[in-house]
């Protein structure tokens, strides 16, 4: 029920003129599925051709892009953790990535809270630049390839594999909503991951779950780590 509430809120926010959140692919094809059978033209928008999360508009499209300018270094985690830090939904934030400098792009309604509170990132002190949201078209991830044994793939199994934590410390990453599958806070453990899914855990970062290959009773998954 939650998640038709969200398509068809996205629905009738290109209806209006306005644009969706931050989709995910399944998300986004819900949505186009409803704005054709209505016959209302849109457009769909992505930070860069790959990217996993789209953005469906009409009219105007009201997404802001930040360069991250800091003499610290960064990783994807401490970024994603604070944005999480900050309470801003999912459905909000688009892409956290890597070329040469850190960005992130986020809703226009996250716009006024993010310019004026998010000035760090752990401790260190950064500043944001907005930057044109066409500036990442010719990006392109770059990942760090692994590989997990898991016992089945539900999601708290894959997790405790990729993070080398108990399965009770898994649970209380999902109780504390830490733990992220295609852009929605995981709720229950038995949720089961498949090829091409998305995982975000807050403190160790983004994952894309590739082949998966099941051997003498053991299940073997290539793990993708955004870098």
């Amino acid at each position: 029920m939650e998640n038709k509430l969200f398509i068809i809120h996205n629905f009738e926010r290109v209806s209006q003129g306005l644009c969706s959140d931050f989709l995910d692919p399944s998300d986004t094809l819900k949505v186009v599925s409803m704005l054709n059978k209505e016959h209302i033209k849109y457009d769909v928008w992505k930070l860069f051709p790959t990217s996993d999360k789209s953005i469906i508009y009409s009219d105007d499209i009201d997404i802001h892009l930040f360069k991250i300018i800091t003499k610290d270094e960064l990783s994807h985690k401490e970024i994603l953790g604070t944005l999480f830090s900050h309470q801003i939904d999912v459905h909000k934030m688009g892409d956290i990535v890597y070329n040469g400098d850190w960005y992130f792009a986020i809703s226009g309604s996250m716009y006024s809270y993010i310019t004026i509170h998010m000035n760090e990132i752990g401790n260190k002190k950064i500043k944001l630049e907005e930057v044109d949201i066409d500036s990442l078209i010719d990006f392109k991830y770059e990942y760090d390839d692994m590989t997990v044994q898991v016992s089945s793939m539900r999601i708290d199994n894959v997790v405790s594999s990729i993070t080398h934590k108990s399965r009770n410390q898994v649970l209380d990453m999902i109780d504390m909503e830490y733990v992220v599958l295609n852009y929605e806070v995981v709720k229950k453990k038995t949720k089961i991951v498949k090829t091409g899914d998305i995982v975000s855990i807050r403190k160790y970062g983004k994952y894309k779950i590739g082949d998966i290959v099941e051997r003498k009773n053991k299940i073997y998954i290539d793990i993708l780590k955004y870098k």
